[in-house]
C-alpha cells in the first residue's frame, strides 16, 4: 500500500516572519508554498498549481482577502472551499461586510502552532471524508 501523499498547503500574508515562521511549523507534515503576495498565489493557480488548504491573511496592503478570494473563484472555484482566512482584527468596512457573509472560516491572529495543525486537520479532514465539520 502506498503512503498518501502529503498535503499541499498554501499561505498567504504580506507578514514576512509569519509566513517563515509557519513554514518551518508545517513543512516536516506539510507540503507547503508560503507567498508574501495575494498576485503571486492567483499567477500559481492560474498555471495550475492547486492546494488542499489555503490560509490567507484579509488585509494585505496590495490584494487583500476579498478580493483574491474573488479572483480565485473565476480562475478556479473549487480551490474557494479550501480557503481560511486568518486575520490581526482590524477590518476596513468593506472586509468586515465580508467576513458577515463568507462561509468560510476566519480566524484570529495570533494563531498558535498547535491550532493552526488543527484547522488544517479539520478542514482537510471534512474534505477527504465529506463530513460535516465541527
Amino acid at each position: 500500500m502506498s503512503p498518501e501523499p502529503r498535503r499541499r498547503i498554501l499561505i498567504i500574508d504580506d507578514e514576512v516572519l509569519l509566513t517563515r515562521s509557519f513554514s518551518r511549523i508545517l513543512e516536516r507534515d506539510y507540503e507547503v508554498t508560503a507567498l508574501t503576495s495575494a498576485e503571486d498565489a492567483l499567477r500559481q493557480a492560474v498555471e495550475g498549481s492547486t492546494w488542499d488548504f489555503i490560509l490567507c491573511d484579509l488585509q494585505m496592503p496590495t490584494m487583500d482577502g476579498v478580493e483574491f478570494f474573488a479572483r480565485l473563484g473565476e480562475i478556479e472555484p473549487d480551490l474557494c472551499n479550501r480557503v481560511t482566512f486568518v486575520s490581526g482584527g482590524a477590518y476596513t468596512p468593506r472586509v468586515q461586510a465580508f467576513v458577515l457573509r463568507t462561509s468560510r472560516p476566519v480566524v484570529d491572529k495570533p494563531l498558535s502552532a498547535s491550532d493552526l495543525r488543527q484547522l488544517i486537520e479539520r478542514e482537510t479532514h471534512h474534505r477527504r471524508t465529506g463530513s460535516a465539520v465541527d
